[in-house]
């Protein structure tokens, strides 16, 4: 990080600039004050490139006394062990999350290799270190286009598909997760890779089956998505015979999110086609959320008010399937 000196003195200088109890009257600055504010600023924007580039380097496998300033002229007395070179890394972790929530930093981050360094970290045998690995990669992606094609020419696609198989939990979240920042909002190369070499459609309706709620979101977040993006997709979702049931299970919950968002899902799928509503019907849809329907309707005080964005959700999934109340 920049030297937080350098930021206050730049603020004491700009201060004093104007005082704002009188109009500024404007002049030429200043030669050696016009050399000191271009050196500042100069130097904290290199500082905050060096820096993401000194984690790169750290995550690459590079010993972090020859890397960090700081370590390199006043070296521990003992060298690192495996563990404390672990720590750190997923301590670089949550700090670079920091700095490529900017559009910028995160392309920044792909020129300077930060990619490659990345995926290293996609098989490392500490499972918070992997989540972590998936979730930088998903702040990096979200909405920038730039850097969903290089994660798609970088074979992330395929680490994240791999790491969404992973025994822990948390691992399967954040990979979702960048599967998800991924895909949408790219060309149709990275949903259709997913979906037909990585299987993906199969892959997220198993994660619905998983007693985790965060994997149950995200997996119905992005199925719902590809549902919705192609009708082929739904097609094939029809085909696998799952999708209905899977969505069913949440309506009536407890989590408000996947209650609501299994109903949408259902009333976006109920209106795919003939196909799609007999076999909403035939899974017994209509008796269930006429049921939920009266049980929103009896609720009393607050509760009501609170159910009624689930009531209307639920009053469509009944519209796209032709029943009138």
């Amino acid at each position: 990080m920049a030297d937080p000196n350098k930021w206050l003195g730049l603020l004491r200088w700009s201060m004093q600039q104007q005082d704002g109890t009188a109009p500024s009257e404007f002049k030429a600055m200043d030669p050696k004050d016009k050399e000191w504010l271009e050196r500042v600023m100069k130097e904290c924007v290199i500082d905050e490139i060096e820096r993401m580039h000194q984690i790169i380097r750290v995550w690459s496998g590079e010993d972090p006394r020859t890397v960090l300033p700081k370590l390199v002229s006043d070296p521990p007395a003992n060298p690192f062990t495996e563990e404390e070179i672990e720590d750190y890394k997923e301590a670089l972790l949550d700090e670079m999350l920091t700095r490529i929530d900017q559009i910028d930093n995160a392309q920044t981050f792909v020129k300077i290799g930060g990619l490659t360094s990345l995926l290293s970290l996609f098989d490392n045998p500490h499972a918070t270190i992997r989540a972590g690995a998936a979730e930088v990669f998903a702040t990096c992606a979200q909405n920038n286009p730039p850097v969903q094609k290089a994660g798609l020419d970088a074979h992330v696609l395929e680490a994240l598909c791999k790491l969404a198989r992973d025994e822990n939990a948390t691992c399967q979240v954040k990979a979702i997760l960048g599967i998800s920042c991924m895909i949408r909002s790219l060309d149709k190369t990275a949903e259709l890779w997913f979906v037909q070499k990585c299987d993906g459609l199969q892959l997220l309706q198993t994660c619905l089956t998983k007693d985790d709620l965060r994997l149950q979101r995200k997996a119905l977040f992005l199925l719902r998505y590809l549902a919705n993006a192609d009708l082929a997709n739904a097609q094939q979702l029809l085909d696998q015979g799952q999708y209905i049931s899977a969505c069913k299970q949440f309506i009536g919950k407890d989590d408000v999110d996947l209650n609501e968002s299994s109903l949408q899902a259902l009333a976006d799928f109920a209106s795919c086609g003939p196909a799609f509503k007999a076999a909403c019907k035939k899974a017994q849809l209509v008796p269930l959320v006429q049921a939920r329907i009266a049980a929103i309707d009896a609720l009393q005080g607050e509760e009501v008010e609170f159910a009624q964005e689930e009531k209307s959700f639920a009053q469509l999934l009944l519209e796209n399937l032709d029943v009138l109340e």
